[in-house]
């Protein structure tokens, strides 16, 4: 609510007037760079991951047409958020916040990942550390607390994720002309150019998704050099996962490393 009475009522809105009204704070980047940055975020954020993926899960039956529905509209809303994820863990890549410094694009994307804390679903490397940096601020902890929630106890969910990232070394290269023959032949199999690909130690290899991934989607499992790709699907099936959502739970992690990579 404003002085004159009127009310804001979207988030980015929110946002840029909380931002622009306390300019002491420097919550808004003053270069146009980083402020496409946060538009761009938070946009992707609302618009995607809440919108379309969390909006599926906390309200299933606006998406629903009937109940019998609802555990595929749900399912269908957490692949959207685990895919949401992957998008901006790339735009974190390298950076503490989303644009480098703290701004309001960090508590927007603060939401979702409490969401996903609290909904049990994996959040990727750079934003299971933004998460945690998040939860060690003072003030994110009083208003938690203040919301009835101990800090200390969130983000448990999320450990198992953080350790097999700290432990798997896998490096993601990205075939070009120049590497293509030499990428081929470590995958056993013939890759085109842009074909993402996971090596540990000199051998393709991923312990937390499809280690090989071709320009159209189609993905290759390989553990320690080794193709795995019917084993893994026969292991989803074994466990009624759905493929196309991938590893998107800690529990669904530490079932898949205990059978394939320990």
């Amino acid at each position: 609510m404003r002085k004159d009475g009127t009310a804001l009522t979207e988030v980015q809105a929110i946002a840029y007037w909380l931002a622009r009204t306390h300019p002491r704070t420097k919550l808004w980047p003053q270069d146009i760079e980083a402020e496409s940055r946060v538009i761009g975020a938070t946009a992707y954020i609302v618009g995607t991951i809440h919108g379309k993926g969390f909006a599926r899960i906390f309200a299933t039956s606006s998406s629903a047409r009937s109940l019998a529905d609802h555990e595929s509209v749900q399912e269908l809303g957490r692949g959207i958020v685990s895919k949401g994820f992957s998008v901006l863990d790339e735009v974190l890549t390298g950076w503490d916040f989303v644009v480098g410094r703290f701004s309001v694009a960090d508590p927007i994307l603060f939401y979702v990942e409490f969401w996903a804390d609290k909904t049990n679903i994996a959040l990727p490397k750079n934003l299971a550390t933004h998460y945690q940096g998040m939860l060690e601020r003072p003030a994110v902890g009083r208003v938690l607390r203040e919301e009835g929630y101990n800090p200390a106890k969130l983000g448990k969910s999320l450990e198992i994720t953080i350790r097999s990232e700290k432990t798997t070394m896998a490096e993601m290269i990205v075939v070009e002309d120049r590497n293509q023959d030499d990428m081929s032949r470590k995958a056993g199999c013939y890759l085109y150019c842009d074909t993402r690909l996971w090596l540990e130690n000199g051998v393709v290899h991923r312990g937390d998704g499809p280690a090989v991934i071709f320009p159209d989607g189609v993905e290759r499992w390989y553990i320690r050099g080794h193709e795995m790709t019917r084993n893994v699907k026969t292991f989803f099936l074994q466990h009624n996962w759905p493929m196309q959502q991938g590893l998107d739970t800690a529990e669904k992690l530490a079932l898949f490393q205990d059978h394939f990579v320990k």
